[in-house]
């Protein structure tokens, strides 16, 4: 009984009948003549009977072989188009990609460059989270993250793509003509600025604990727990508060307090569950992520 042939075999024999002889299969394929002979008598003897009969002139198939071969060429059709069926496919389905970042990193990264995923990818429906709880990716709980924390270690890829510069921001309608950027904290105490910071059980940083006690001496502090709070409070004058200088170079009639590397920078990490790294939607979101960052990163110098 013979055994099941190699498709590698059988599609290197389709390429010498298309072809006329060993030396041009061997071209088209880009391999060695020997190894293309070496393969078809291969095939031969695993199916235990010729496909060719020599005559003077060359090759001719066998009898029996004409009909095998015309199944074989049907299937290689159907191979050959089942990468555009796959395609098809694929733009087709129902397909879910859960991400989990910061609302800062939302507002100045994702949304205004989201676009051109979206064009390219309409059938993904994305479940964007942007709230403060830290999602764990390893467990399940989204597919992928921006995040400035770095990431639990674990069945994720990790990768660190940035750096976001911090500044404090107050509206210019609070500030003289000709008011300087202060170089310093004590600087910034004598604008008498009230302070817009997160409430206590929001987490607060050190550059934001910093800010609460220079301009703490002056005036009560306003507390939030949301980031558009925080952005609105520094829009309409009501004080002064940290944000990244991706979101608050954005904000009219606002503009930057201190000097440039006075408040700090964190990292931006990007981690995505190793699960879905063969799946091109997920890897071309990684991508719109990565180049986003550049762009700001290149914008902000």
């Amino acid at each position: 009984m013979s055994k099941d042939p190699c498709w590698d075999d059988i599609r290197i024999f389709l390429t010498y009948l298309r072809n006329g002889s060993i030396a041009n299969a061997a071209d088209a394929l880009r391999i060695s003549a020997p190894t293309v002979s070496r393969r078809i008598n291969a095939l031969q003897k695993t199916l235990g009977f010729p496909l060719l009969h020599r005559f003077p002139h060359g090759f001719e198939l066998t009898e029996s072989a004409q009909e095998l071969v015309k199944i074989w060429q049907d299937a290689e059709r159907l191979l050959m188009n089942a990468p555009k069926l796959v395609d098809r496919m694929y733009n087709t389905q129902n397909i879910e990609l859960r991400f989990s970042t910061t609302p800062a990193l939302a507002t100045a990264l994702i949304f205004p460059n989201i676009h051109a995923y979206i064009a390219r990818w309409p059938s993904v429906m994305l479940d964007i989270n942007t709230s403060v709880r830290l999602l764990d990716i390893g467990a399940g709980q989204a597919d992928m993250a921006l995040r400035f924390v770095e990431p639990e270690r674990g069945t994720v890829i990790r990768q660190r793509i940035g750096t976001a510069s911090f500044n404090v921001y107050g509206a210019e309608a609070l500030f003289p003509d000709g008011f300087q950027v202060a170089r310093d904290w004590s600087t910034l105490s004598a604008t008498g600025l009230r302070a817009i910071n997160w409430s206590p059980g929001t987490g607060v940083s050190m550059p934001q604990q910093k800010l609460r006690e220079v301009l703490g001496a002056h005036r009560s502090e306003i507390a939030i727990t949301e980031f558009s709070g925080l952005v609105e409070g520094i829009r309409n004058g009501i004080g002064a508060g940290i944000l990244p200088d991706m979101v608050g170079r954005h904000l009219p009639g606002v503009r930057a307090v201190m000097a440039p590397g006075m408040v700090g920078d964190m990292p931006l990490w990007l981690v995505m569950a190793e699960r879905l790294a063969g799946y091109r939607h997920v890897l071309e979101f990684r991508d719109f992520v990565r180049e986003a960052v550049d762009r700001e990163s290149k914008a902000l110098g």
